[in-house]
């Protein structure tokens, strides 16, 4: 017998040393396992049953870590189910160094949450008869019209397109009036002159062709209403809006006057974060960001709006024109007024909010009166609502969402 076929192969070998090191690292893992007792992990209960108090506060206390994770100095939350508001609370600070709470019924801005609010303002107009969508806004403009353009080639620049933001105009979205600045009239927004601090509002794409969203079309809209009612559009919708929704911690007043600053939170840059000059910025750009309210008169809002959709009585809105209102512009993520969040396949609406010092967030569902309603006074709030998003379905029991895309347009 040749000698050299006894000898076992290098791959034995190898199997060898390798069964012999997984046998070595079996016996070393069960000793580890037999002298460390397991961890005992508490379970976590990812639906909330809002009825009790336990769950809601272990709910707070996890957004309160989030708020402060994210160095933001206060917030608030509401959240409604059945058409009853089952969570109203507030979390930090209104004002560094100033210790006084947050609590359910302080004031913040709402950045672009203004948007839907005002759309359903102009949309009250369109159920009266004194608007209409596709009708051309410059036969209504009297102290304004949109500069020509060969973009337009002959095509109108209607209310649809403005309060969907497929009208095909600019700026994005607007900064305020922030300390000492002098704060400009309606009329010098649009035009783009001192003291603005924005570009005019002009044609930048053929209307009705591509959605782009423009905080400058709700400013033409603004002009729009108050050139048709002849009214001041604060004024306009507190009586059309905000006073039929129950809305009675909510304003367009700009800035907030003395007799309502008995209890509002203060913005602030972040990291650190530091309130800004006068506290909050002047946003003269009411239809497009200048609401100051609170979540639970964000819920009343959705409340309102889902019962114009189920046809109640008494309803904001006429259903049909709800549901068109609910209808995706350009097979966007925009209706007229409302951003649709149809990453969860759930039936979504509301918006997002952003103004220097503060952020914010809206969800309702179309289907039943549940939602909910998240503020922040920080520019860091992002990183409070994102995760409070997720909890947030999760508490409802609503389907999880997916990760979303980069936002196109959810800006100031």
């Amino acid at each position: 017998m040749n000698r050299d076929s006894a000898r076992p192969s290098r791959r034995s070998l190898r199997w060898a040393l390798f069964a012999s090191l997984l046998w070595s690292a079996a016996l070393s893992g069960r000793s580890i396992a037999q002298s460390t007792p397991p961890a005992t992990v508490a379970p976590v209960a990812r639906t909330v049953d809002f009825s009790a108090p336990e769950p809601r506060a272990a709910l707070l206390a996890e957004f309160d870590a989030l708020r402060r994770r994210a160095a933001v100095p206060g917030a608030s939350v509401a959240v409604m189910r059945d058409g009853a508001i089952v969570l109203a609370a507030g979390l930090g600070v209104r004002r560094m160094g100033d210790e006084t709470a947050v609590g359910p019924d302080t004031r913040f801005q709402a950045g672009s949450i203004s948007k839907p609010v005002a759309a359903v303002g102009a949309l009250r107009s369109v159920a009266a008869g004194t608007l209409a969508l596709d009708r051309d806004v410059d036969e209504q403009l009297a102290s304004f019209a949109l500069p020509d353009s060969p973009l337009r080639r002959g095509k109108p620049i209607t209310l649809r397109g403005l309060l969907s933001h497929t009208a095909g105009l600019s700026v994005h979205g607007f900064r305020g009036y922030l300390g000492d600045e002098p704060v400009p009239e309606l009329l010098d927004i649009l035009e783009g002159v001192p003291p603005a601090n924005s570009p005019p509002i002009v044609v930048e794409l053929e209307p009705g062709t591509k959605w782009k969203y423009s905080g400058g079309g709700y400013t033409v809209m603004q002009q729009l209403l108050v050139d048709v009612t002849e009214r001041d559009f604060a004024e306009l919708l507190d009586e059309t809006v905000l006073a039929p929704a129950g809305m009675t911690r909510s304003t367009y007043a700009q800035p907030l006057p003395p007799d309502l600053r008995d209890d509002f939170a203060s913005g602030h840059s972040s990291l650190p974060p530091k309130p800004v000059p006068g506290e909050a910025p002047t946003m003269p750009e009411l239809a497009a960001a200048g609401l100051w309210t609170t979540p639970s008169d964000l819920l009343r809002f959705g409340l309102a709006l889902q019962r114009s959709l189920a046809g109640a009585e008494g309803s904001l809105l006429p259903k049909a024109l709800m549901a068109e209102a609910l209808q995706p512009a350009l097979d966007g993520d925009y209706g007229l007024g409302f951003q649709l969040f149809r990453d969860s396949g759930l039936p979504l609406f509301g918006h997002g909010g952003a103004n220097v010092g503060f952020r914010a967030l809206l969800i309702f569902r179309q289907d039943r009166a549940e939602g909910f309603a998240l503020m922040t006074n920080a520019d860091g709030g992002d990183g409070l609502l994102g995760p409070a998003r997720a909890r947030l379905f999760e508490a409802l029991g609503w389907e999880p969402p997916k990760p979303p895309a980069a936002p196109a347009g959810a800006g100031r």
